[in-house]
Parts: C-alpha cells; sequence; structure tokens
C-alpha cells in the first residue's frame, strides 16, 4: 500500500464531513487496499439517506440513496446541470490530483445538493427522473 491511497481517503472523510447537519453520520470506513488498484469507501446514514463516496478501479463516485431510490452524482452532474463540475466523467488517476477531485465535488454537493441531501420529496423526483430517463444519443447532424 501507498501513501497516495490513504491520502485521498482522509482528505474525502474530512471534506465530506460537511454531511452531518444533514444527519448523516459516518458508518463505515473501509480501505484502502490495493489488490486492483486502489480502493477505499465511506458510507454516510442517516434514518431515510445514505451516502457512499469511494473510490475503486480509477472510478471516483458520490451515491445518495432514499426511500429505494438511488442516484448519482457524475450521472446528474451531466445530465442535469451540464457538468457544472467541469468533469466528463468519473475516472481519476491514483495521483496528486485526486484530492483535488475530492474537494471539488464535495464543495459542489455542499453548495447544490441541499435539496437532495435535506429529502426534499421534488428535488428527488426530479433526480430519480434523470437516473431513468433513455439516454437520447445525439448524432451528427
Amino acid at each position: 500500500m501507498t501513501n497516495i491511497s490513504i491520502e485521498p481517503l482522509a482528505r474525502a472523510e474530512a471534506v465530506f464531513e460537511f454531511l452531518g447537519a444533514y444527519g448523516l453520520r459516518l458508518a463505515k470506513r473501509h480501505g484502502p487496499e490495493a489488490a486492483r488498484g486502489p480502493y477505499w469507501s465511506l458510507r454516510y446514514e442517516a434514518p431515510r439517506l445514505v451516502v457512499t463516496v469511494g473510490y475503486a478501479d480509477y472510478q471516483f463516485d458520490v451515491t445518495f440513496e432514499a426511500d429505494g431510490q438511488r442516484v448519482e452524482y457524475f450521472y446528474l452532474d451531466q445530465h442535469a446541470f451540464d457538468r457544472r463540475s467541469g468533469y466528463h466523467g468519473n475516472m481519476f488517476p491514483p495521483d496528486e490530483r485526486l484530492p483535488a477531485v475530492i474537494d471539488h465535488v464535495a464543495d459542489d454537493i455542499r453548495s447544490h445538493f441541499q435539496a437532495l441531501l435535506s429529502l426534499d420529496a421534488k428535488a428527488w423526483e426530479h433526480a430519480v427522473r434523470i437516473m431513468k430517463a433513455p439516454l437520447v444519443k445525439k448524432g451528427l447532424p
């Protein structure tokens, strides 16, 4: 194991601490493991909401689950917010850039996902609708 996989995990735990304001508590901390590349995850839980922050196989993911529905940060960022984050996917190498990505995503969630974190019914309905909508292929004109 290298220090590169430990630092992003500690960084994620620190910057996602704001989830506590929404009643979420760190319920599970896993990793880092290096069997198939760096792997780690954090699972925050509240009575009706689970937020998972994780990194595996070079993919950084943040998911939200409430009342049997699951939505993904990067999918919503792309399809609902026209890539407001500036990222065109969720694959990042486990190098010195990963902590900056973690910080940026946490800041975006803190700034723009309050309704989802507060379990606002309209926000969840909208997010789930986006997740379930068929993808429309954009072809050449």
